[in-house]
């Protein structure tokens, strides 16, 4: 569970974000403004930041830069309503987009502050089903509990 905070200036898209990442097992916090959202940096420890680079009618690079300097080790997500790259953000998010899309950019995140290397890759997990794993402990699969074996 991390703690994130989100930021945005429009009320309903702040506290549903907030809302998804609650759902999701995070712990979450809120700001309103850019001075708010600052303020919070400081006082507070965030694995992430989520933020509407419209925030206070601030420049994308400028907004950014601001919760870089207020909270350094913070990994920044940008939500933008135009495509291409915030300068500085460690992510990028157009809107509008799904709550799967919100979750994966956010587990990506997260999965990079945890592992230097970064995140596991698929390519790298060999699949394990429930009745191998169990196989492998010596215990029963459903299908051979069902055949009575």
């Amino acid at each position: 569970m991390a703690t994130i905070l989100v930021a945005g200036s429009d009320f309903a898209e702040r506290e549903g974000r907030a809302l998804l990442i609650e759902i999701s097992g995070h712990k979450c916090a809120m700001a309103g403004s850019l001075k708010e959202a600052l303020e919070l940096l400081k006082e507070d420890s965030f694995e992430l930041a989520v933020t509407d680079l419209q925030l206070d009618g601030g420049m994308p690079a400028e907004i950014v830069s601001r919760f870089k300097g207020a909270s350094p080790k913070t990994a920044v997500l940008a939500i933008t309503k135009q495509s291409g790259k915030a300068i500085g953000a460690d992510s990028v998010l157009t809107i509008p987009c799904s709550p799967k899309e919100l979750f994966q950019s956010i587990e990506n995140l997260l999965g990079k502050i945890k592992s230097p290397a970064g995140p596991i890759s698929a390519a790298r997990i060999k699949p394990h089903t429930i009745q191998q794993q169990r196989a492998a402990k010596g215990g029963r699969s459903q299908q051979q509990q069902a055949r009575g074996g």
